[in-house]
């Protein structure tokens, strides 16, 4: 019996050192008998011209030059339009043709992989709104986990698109309350379902990381992107006032960090792999999410809430809609004195179970199966 086969269509690579929903779903999906071909946003010949762009699309380079690559049952591929939709811009034209316009024609990489009949299609990132109309499929599927319209790479008119192809789906993922409430009237089923954990990669005897070894406890961490909704100032602030602990960055930065990185007692270690960041939540005292409070963020039902808790952290993070609809054992700070004084309150909490059950009972193989039955609810059997 040949396995059903799904394109999922996303923006990060599928191996992003940043893990998103995304990554998870298709690893479930591969270990539950699907063939997935996980396919990243686009690339275009500006990528290749300027530096920064080449630097940032390295993976995706690599990928579209190899022409994919498989990696149990999961295909990794990138491709490379003609015509790029930029920023604040995307004609009616591009829009509707940047699939079509592509080296090699995406449709025949598509079909020389097997998945030119897909059973199910999985879009989150707009620029795949013509992809249904291209490729003949059963089911189709959006997965909504950001408030797209507050996103920079997205003009109006792509996302007005992209609201006006998902009214043919057959089921609508939310991530957020927020974007439930705004999609819920579509003429299909639309589902709230969070973010989760994969608690067994974060629960183990790990080594403490090296790095830890000269950035003395207690720990205070954040592992993530540091982007325009990371407060800097919030953690320069407490960092400041809290002086014998150590604040711990860990991630890629797409912001000027230099005035943070000034600061003694906040250490920025980069990127980490997936892998290794169970090691690093084991030997830190607090995780934080001192994100600013815009459009944006309102609508972030936050992974690493999970994954602190999986690893026995407790979690101090601003005060946005979403973090509040997540019920979770967090504390919530409204501003700045107050995150502080949580993150001291923090460090004296001994019993951990609260926090790790929390996290257990937020698993993706929770959120997968729930996926499965309604995809049957609104599907032809597949």
């Amino acid at each position: 019996m040949m396995n059903k086969k799904i394109i999922m269509a996303g923006s990060p690579t599928f191996k992003s050192p940043t893990r998103t929903g995304i990554h998870h779903y298709a690893e479930l999906f591969a270990r539950n008998g699907w063939d997935v071909f996980f396919l990243s946003s686009q690339l275009s010949p500006l990528h290749f011209i300027r530096k920064k762009d080449r630097v940032y699309s390295k993976e995706k380079i690599r990928l579209w030059s190899r022409g994919g690559a498989w990696e149990n049952n999961i295909f990794s591929y990138s491709y490379i339009t003609l015509l790029p939709i930029l920023p604040f811009w995307s004609s009616d034209f591009f829009v509707r043709n940047t699939l079509k316009f592509t080296l090699p024609r995406l449709s025949n990489v598509l079909k020389k992989h097997g998945f030119s009949h897909p059973d199910l299609i999985w879009i989150e990132n707009p620029h795949f709104v013509e992809l249904p109309s291209m490729v003949k499929h059963k089911v189709l599927l959006f997965r909504i986990n950001d408030e797209i319209s507050g996103i920079e790479d997205h003009s109006s008119f792509i996302v007005k698109r992209y609201q006006d192809v998902m009214e043919s789906a057959d089921l609508v993922i939310t991530t957020a309350k927020r974007l439930y409430n705004r999609n819920m009237d579509l003429g299909c089923k639309v589902l709230y379902l969070p973010n989760g954990v994969n608690p067994d990669h974060f629960i183990g005897n790990f080594l403490e990381p090296e790095e830890f070894r000269d950035i003395p406890s207690p720990r205070i961490l954040y592992a993530g992107i540091i982007a325009t909704r990371f407060d800097q100032e919030l953690v320069i602030q407490c960092a400041k006032k809290l002086r014998d602990a150590s604040f711990v960055i860990i991630g890629p930065a797409i912001v000027d960090t230099s005035k943070m990185a000034s600061v003694g007692n906040i250490h920025m270690l980069g990127p980490k792999k997936y892998e290794e960041l169970p090691a690093y939540l084991t030997y830190a005292d607090v995780g934080i999410i001192p994100f600013k409070i815009n459009k944006f963020v309102e609508s972030v039902n936050s992974i690493k809430l999970y994954e602190y808790m999986t690893a026995g952290l407790p979690v101090v993070c601003t005060d946005w809609e979403e973090i509040r609809e997540m019920q979770s054992p967090a504390m919530i700070a409204g501003n700045a004195g107050i995150f502080c004084e949580c993150i001291e309150r923090s460090l004296e909490i001994k019993k951990k179970g609260e926090l790790v059950s929390y996290a257990k009972s937020n698993s993706w193989e929770s959120r997968f199966q729930k996926i499965v039955h309604e995809i049957e609810r609104v599907a032809p059997p597949l």
